[in-house]
């Protein structure tokens, strides 16, 4: 029950512009890995079916527990308020009938725990991508710095007449 609240939570964050950017991202500079070792094209599962991001579920898990019962929305009347009428029987439009009214009207009651836990899970999300990036490509780059300063050496060695083993 836990994996798939999690995993809807994900669906849910991942739908945002910047986390899909990143994750693109992250994407394209896995295929740029796998392509120095095979020539194939690589597809990568969505984020919240993407093994390498079990941190993060770890992470909503986490947050979810420091949570406890913290209430999300401080107001519950919107959700259950019948709809108003005019004097010819047409209903009045309401703010949840406006989208922009509605999201503005249900963010000013997010409770401020819940908004640091979504930043917190952010920050996360971030560091993740960013640190497993680094680790994945370290290596790489280490790589051709040392083969560039090889070759210079190896240069240098020929021409001052020593032998190269």
């Amino acid at each position: 029950k836990v994996k798939k609240e999690v995993d809807e939570i994900l669906k849910t964050v991942s739908k945002d512009e910047d986390v899909q950017r990143l994750y693109n991202e992250w994407c394209m500079l896995q295929r740029k890995i796998y392509g120095i070792y095979t020539d194939k094209d690589v597809e990568f599962a969505p984020l919240w079916e993407n093994k390498e991001f079990k941190k993060l579920k770890n992470a909503i898990v986490s947050e979810a527990e420091k949570l406890g019962d913290s209430r999300i929305f401080i107001d519950e009347e919107t959700e259950n308020k019948e709809p108003e009428s005019d004097e010819n029987g047409e209903y009045k439009e309401t703010a949840t009938d406006n989208p922009k009214a509605d999201t503005d009207s249900r963010a000013k009651n997010i409770n401020p725990t819940v908004i640091s836990s979504a930043a917190n899970l952010f920050c996360r999300l971030a560091i993740i991508i960013e640190n497993d990036t680094e680790r994945k490509t370290e290596g790489f780059y280490k790589t051709i710095v040392d083969s560039k300063e090889r070759k210079h050496i190896i240069r240098k060695k020929q021409s001052l007449g020593m032998k190269m083993r």
